[in-house]
């Protein structure tokens, strides 16, 4: 009887010492924006082969040691009704050895938020419409969406930054307005201006659409949308698929 022939090699890289500090020499060599770190992330992933999830939390982690050593304010919280997962994606988000602020209020989460180095993460609560506040507030954009990875649950809260987003190529554009219509007819409007858009909530009549792709702030299509208040909020990567 033959010996069996053994299992084909694993052709992915080991994850050893040498990897790592290699890959945390490339992620943090120079200072990046969210938009900029979700593109190096998603390319060192098809160079290494290892998971873009795993290389993207190494980012954070190393990002959020960053931010304690620079002695940056902390991330302020605003955790709503899921307390626990909110603030469980805000660590995901920014690493253990960030500082956090739990805001009682998502103003107070917004004020903490602005420039020059300020960070937020406030949850999307079916009865809170605090998103239509950043119309107000330019100094202020939503630059990420928890979870950010595909599969691990609907939209359950923003990030928000002085930082203005740029796109990735895998984006998809906030827009708040006060449309006195139905989400319906605001998504069949902004379909007509050639943007694929669906709901995301409404809250009281007050609405926050999600459009795909990336879209200015000053696009003319945007002009389509019915309401008398509205515009983009900002804009962030797509969840990630593990």
């Amino acid at each position: 009887m033959t010996d069996p022939a053994p299992p084909a090699a694993d052709t992915a890289p080991l994850l050893d010492a040498a990897l790592l500090a290699d890959l945390a020499g490339r992620l943090s060599a120079a200072p990046q924006s969210p938009s900029e770190a979700a593109i190096r992330i998603r390319a060192l992933g098809a160079e290494t082969g290892l998971s873009v999830p795993l290389i993207q939390q190494l980012w954070r982690e190393l990002a959020g040691e960053q931010r304690r050593r620079q002695g940056l304010p902390a991330v302020a919280v605003h955790a709503g009704r899921q307390p626990g997962r909110i603030v469980e994606l805000a660590r995901a988000r920014f690493g253990a050895a960030a500082r956090y602020l739990l805001a009682e209020r998502p103003e107070i989460a917004l004020a903490a938020a602005r420039p020059p180095q300020g960070a937020a993460v406030i949850a999307l609560d079916p009865d809170q419409a605090w998103w239509l506040r950043l119309l107000a507030e330019p100094e202020l954009r939503v630059v990420g969406v928890l979870p950010d990875l595909f599969g691990h649950g609907p939209r359950a809260a923003f990030v928000v930054s002085p930082q203005a987003p740029e796109p990735t190529g895998s984006d998809e554009t906030y827009l708040a307005t006060d449309a006195a219509a139905p989400a319906a007819a605001v998504i069949q409007a902004l379909g007509e201006a050639g943007l694929a858009a669906d709901l995301v909530m409404d809250v009281g009549g007050l609405k926050l659409i999600a459009i795909a792709g990336y879209v200015q702030a000053d696009d003319p299509r945007i002009a389509a949308a019915p309401g008398r208040l509205k515009g983009v909020i900002g804009a962030a990567p797509v969840p990630l698929d593990p």
